[in-house]
């Protein structure tokens, strides 16, 4: 494994504890305020609809940051192939 790979491999397991990190945030702050945000948002709580809108908007949040992460994971991956 060349400097370069492990400095890549680095980078990938950085991204993925940051992406872990942010979802446990999210939950925790959801948790938290979530109360505060329907109210401040001036949604119905109780609401099906709304409770889905919000769900789906919280679950791509989470899911981006993973997004990034294997982007890169298929970067690094493609270029070892590519040195080979």
């Amino acid at each position: 494994m060349t400097k370069n790979n492990l400095r890549d491999y680095k980078k990938a397991w950085t991204l993925t504890f940051f992406a872990i990190s942010l979802m446990l945030g999210i939950a925790v702050a959801w948790e938290l305020f979530g109360s505060y945000i329907y109210e401040i948002l001036g949604l119905d709580k109780d609401s099906e609809i709304t409770r889905l809108v919000v769900y789906i908007s919280l679950m791509l949040v989470v899911i981006l940051p993973f997004e990034l992460v294997l982007k890169e994971l298929r970067r690094i991956s493609s270029e070892s192939r590519d040195k080979k």
